[in-house]
């Protein structure tokens, strides 16, 4: 659970679109260590566990992370918005990374409000891709298919907040400030994904489904309040439909349970393309 809430905040965080690449010369670390893990029984690819702690630092511990997953997080990108996968064929299924800046970079990041900090840790992030996996790159923009959320022709089904109960499970879903997260996703007893939204306002459900759907989706409802809500996907691996897209599964359930429509449209985007990566050497 630890690991699929990680990954949920993670995905939600690289909605927000690439992360900046600041001209000034970024925080660095000052001692990395870096070693390919080997992948165990159970285990998929690019799950993930770990990040900066003390969170305002520059102490950094990674445990089974994907190139993959380490591109998307430190430039704050959605799968979408990376190309050159093929380059990554020679490297590990995943490694493990342990590093720290200096004194003075823990003092900088220390003093820096939340946002800032995360920033900060990000471009050290870039950085170590950058000289420990000789990650060569540019950006391009391009047009990808993408959604526009809307109302549907009956409008929402969306509940004002307190219309729902709030279970233990849901209460013990914190974020970084440890405050309860207006959404998380769940598994119910017949394995469908349920996002449960207390207090959640439609930019919270863009973020979750637009990683669920695997493609960028624009909030066109001109809803601004805050809803409770339950929107249960239900698991395509049924005698009826075997095969059933997942994307087409989501998009009955938003319109059948929350009363919104998603509409196909293309969408411009920024891409980053991969030119070259190699494996780090250990040490």
């Amino acid at each position: 659970m630890v690991r699929f809430l990680f990954a949920f905040l993670l995905l939600g965080s690289m909605q927000k679109g690439p992360a900046a690449v600041d001209q000034a010369a970024p925080p660095k670390f000052d001692v990395v260590s870096i070693h390919p893990v080997k992948t165990e029984p159970g285990h998929f690819y690019g799950q993930q566990d770990g990040w900066f702690l003390p969170s305002n630092s520059s102490h950094l511990r990674m445990t089974s992370w994907s190139v993959v997953m380490l591109l998307r997080t430190a430039f704050s990108l959605a799968i979408y918005q990376v190309d050159g996968y093929d380059k990554l064929s020679g490297l590990q299924p995943s490694y493990a990374i342990q590093a720290r800046g200096d004194e003075d970079v823990d003092k900088k990041l220390a003093e820096l409000p939340t946002d800032q900090c995360r920033d900060e840790q990000l471009r050290m992030l870039q950085s170590l891709l950058v000289d420990r996996f000789q990650l060569k790159f540019h950006w391009e923009d391009r047009t990808v298919p993408g959604y526009r959320l809307v109302m549907a022709e009956r409008g929402p089904k969306l509940l004002p907040v307190g219309s729902l109960p709030i279970d233990e499970a849901t209460r013990k879903m914190r974020g970084g400030d440890g405050k309860m997260l207006a959404m998380h996703a769940s598994r119910d007893e017949l394995g469908n994904r349920v996002y449960v939204g207390r207090g959640a306002g439609i930019a919270d459900l863009v973020r979750v489904i637009s990683a669920f759907m695997n493609s960028p989706i624009q909030d066109a409802t001109r809803l601004d309040g805050k809803y409770d809500f339950d929107l249960r996907i239900v698991n395509g691996t049924t005698d009826s439909n075997p095969r059933e897209d997942p994307k087409d599964q989501a998009i009955d359930a938003l319109q059948n349970q929350l009363g919104l429509r998603l509409e196909a449209t293309p969408t411009k985007q920024k891409v980053l393309v991969i030119d070259h990566i190699e494996a780090p050497k250990p040490n």
